[in-house]
């Protein structure tokens, strides 16, 4: 579960007389800096992780995934420090902010907020860049048709009112309560999915009849013969022609949303299953099946992920074909 504690700091049309008693409106690049400091030899400098914008999850401010610097040849560069507010500069719409727990590199894509003075407090700066009023601006100064970006240049005119220091606390101190309160119910999801899937692989998992784990009055019968498989529906579209009919409605590959658009052409309850992949080898960590349910769209155009995902109507339990003729238990269920 994402975390969805916006600001009650909005931007207004307003001037300072117009604001409450020590309320004042300022530019964002008043009060706030982006910091931007290089570092060509992160493992010298002791740096041991790197962010890029596939770790940021939107409307979330808690990383929760990163990559290693040991593991991985990367090109990154910018360096961002513990407690700097990290910042999606391409795609706004996807609401990628997160605070920084750890020092680390990142994506040049990532832009790295902190206070500039004494005028803002630190805790309160998450939930200004997290707020609807500056995504709206972020959008409103993005430009590129495949990729659009915003920048510095522009976001540092992002105007708002700003609280004294003591209802910045205040403020911000709710602000934290509930995010923690979002926090804790996040983790207690994932603890529960963690035991449903345990649970699945006990009762459901086997590798062969010869095994005897297959109850006797269980059958054994291919997933197509057990639900409806409905490849029609899927329909691949490149990000240039994506990029043109942004919308509301996701847009899916095998292990998740890739993108919105203004047009859907499935409308219904279905599993979505990514055939093969990354995924496959990393099951335990990364979603294989996801219980969609609205309207959205399908995706199955190749890429480096291997979207060959297939739509399967009313599907509850998945059995795969692979040679552990395990259950594809280890999903999601989103509302679209």
């Amino acid at each position: 579960m994402a975390s969805k504690v916006r600001a009650t700091v909005q931007p207004k049309t307003a001037s300072n007389d117009s604001l409450p008693e020590g309320w004042r409106m300022v530019r964002f690049g008043d009060v706030v800096r982006d910091v931007n400091v290089a570092e060509r030899n992160p493992l010298d400098a002791g740096l041991e992780r790197y962010v890029g914008l596939e770790h940021i999850e939107p409307e979330n401010l808690h990383l929760t995934k990163w990559g290693n610097l040991a593991d991985d040849e990367i090109s990154f560069t910018k360096r961002f420090r513990k407690g700097q507010v990290l910042f999606g500069k391409r795609r706004a719409y996807q609401r990628k902010v997160a605070v920084a727990d750890f020092d680390g590199i990142c994506s040049s894509d990532i832009l790295t907020f902190e206070p500039k003075g004494d005028d803002l407090l630190p805790e309160l700066l998450p939930f200004i860049a997290q707020s609807d009023g500056f995504f709206e601006h972020a959008l409103g100064t993005s430009s590129g048709s495949l990729s659009p970006r915003t920048r510095w240049s522009q976001l540092k005119d992002y105007e708002f009112p700003l609280p004294p220091k003591e209802e910045q606390h205040r403020i911000a101190e709710i602000l934290w309560a509930a995010d923690a309160c979002v926090e804790r119910t996040r983790k207690l999801r994932e603890a529960a999915r963690v035991a449903r899937n345990a649970a699945h692989r006990e009762l459901l998992c086997h590798k062969s009849n010869s095994e005897n784990r297959v109850k006797a009055t269980w059958t054994v019968m291919l997933l197509g013969d057990a639900c409806e498989v409905v490849n029609g529906l899927r329909k691949p579209i490149n990000s240039a022609e994506r990029a043109k009919i942004q919308g509301p409605f996701p847009y899916y590959g095998p292990t998740g949303i890739l993108d919105h658009l203004n047009e859907y052409r499935v409308e219904g309850e279905y599993v979505l299953i990514g055939e093969d992949g990354d995924h496959f080898l990393k099951y335990l960590d990364w979603e294989m099946t996801q219980l969609v349910r609205g309207r959205f769209n399908v995706n199955n155009h190749p890429t480096s992920y291997v979207e060959r995902g297939c739509a399967v109507q009313n599907g509850y339990s998945i059995i795969s074909s692979t040679g552990t003729s395990c259950p594809i238990s280890h999903g999601k269920v989103l509302d679209a």
